[in-house]
């Protein structure tokens, strides 16, 4: 079940993430994209969406963070593109036929929770690589 929390907490627990996130050492893509546009990696909305997928664990959270953008960084590269969405532009040819072959796809409505669902057909991969496939996942 979906931990919860008033606006009040919320912006209590934003708080701790972001003092969370300047006391780690270890986090140059999240630096880089922070350099970039600090208004789009400490936006609020963004936040929120990391700490309700550890259920508010600011530790965990600013792990995976990091995480995200370690992963954006070695897919993609460095640079401006750490600092905004990724655009259908920024995907490979490989990427943009995995999403028009259907092996990623998004359904029409969502779970009981509210919560996008992704369905993924892994089979007809075809010698692509897993990298390929988080590629297209960063963009939907």
């Amino acid at each position: 079940m979906r931990k919860m929390i008033q606006p009040a907490e919320q912006q209590r627990v934003l708080t701790e993430l972001r003092d969370e996130l300047d006391k780690t050492t270890k986090k140059d893509a999240y630096d880089e994209a922070k350099f970039w546009n600090q208004a789009f990696v400490t936006n609020s909305q963004l936040c929120l969406q990391f700490l309700r997928s550890k259920h508010f664990d600011v530790k965990e959270t600013a792990k995976m963070m990091i995480s995200h953008f370690e992963t954006k960084k070695r897919l993609f590269g460095g640079g401006e593109i750490l600092a905004r969405e990724i655009l259908q532009s920024d995907l490979t040819p490989v990427e943009l036929d995995l999403l028009r072959g259907g092996y990623l796809q998004l359904l029409p409505s969502r779970d009981a929770s509210g919560r996008v669902v992704t369905v993924t057909n892994l089979s007809p991969l075809k010698g692509n690589s897993s990298a390929d496939l988080v590629g297209s996942y960063l963009y939907l």
